[in-house]
């Protein structure tokens, strides 16, 4: 266990971020909301993405991984409790990411990262027509809707729709029962509806008649970070 230096060391580590990315949120919805110029709106555009890009990968990815689970002191950042600003559900990326991809990384048929939906990784997945169109696909749909589509993906909502391309056939639901395809929804919907109308309904609803320019500073934020 890391000695009392050690721990008061790691707890900063771990609440550092978050003041600066509470203040970086605040800025850029400020800016989006009353600028009236390009580079005010650019600016804010910016401070919202550096927040949301904290959210998801400095505060949201080490705390989810579990990194402060035993620290005393840091108890909001326990892995089962922490709430990020993604659209991803916190419980399904747990097990897709800590359990699968870490737990088993690039093995066929346990590591459900090696495939996206058209996107083929490894010789395992089968090849189809569809991997013609892969390359596009990464580009102009994957990495710009990473949020998205990875809550798709671990809640196991893509496997309602379609097979992996592997033996397994399915990455995340024992079955297309009536029960799995609740429990999907539900895990997907959980995470989507708050977000996504915090984002797109309430704030622009703040602006008034320029409800489009702050839809389109959150969208632009939520690009960056999702690219990135």
């Amino acid at each position: 266990p890391p000695s009392g230096c050690g721990r008061r060391f790691m707890r900063a580590s771990a609440s550092g971020p978050r003041p600066f990315s509470r203040a970086m949120e605040i800025v850029g919805r400020v800016l989006i909301h009353i600028s009236f110029d390009p580079l005010l709106f650019s600016i804010g555009v910016f401070a919202l993405w550096i927040h949301k890009q904290l959210q998801a990968t400095e505060i949201g990815h080490t705390a989810l991984h579990g990194a402060y689970d035993k620290l005393e002191g840091a108890e909001r950042f326990r892995s089962k409790d922490f709430r990020w600003d993604t659209p991803i559900d916190e419980e399904s990326w747990r097990y897709g990411h800590n359990a699968r991809h870490h737990g088993a990384t690039n093995v066929a048929g346990k590591d459900a990262d090696i495939h996206f939906g058209p996107v083929r990784l490894t010789k395992e997945t089968k090849w189809t027509w569809k991997q013609r169109f892969q390359l596009p696909f990464a580009l102009f749909v994957l990495f710009p809707n990473f949020g998205f589509l990875m809550n798709l993906h671990f809640t196991g909502m893509n496997d309602l729709f379609e097979d992996n391309g592997i033996e397994t056939q399915l990455d995340f639901l024992p079955d297309r029962s009536a029960k799995s395809r609740r429990q999907a929804w539900v895990a997907a919907l959980r995470k989507y509806v708050p977000h996504y109308v915090k984002e797109y309904v309430f704030f622009p609803l703040l602006a008034g008649p320029f409800f489009w320019k702050v839809m389109l500073g959150n969208f632009l934020a939520a690009l960056l970070r999702d690219v990135y």
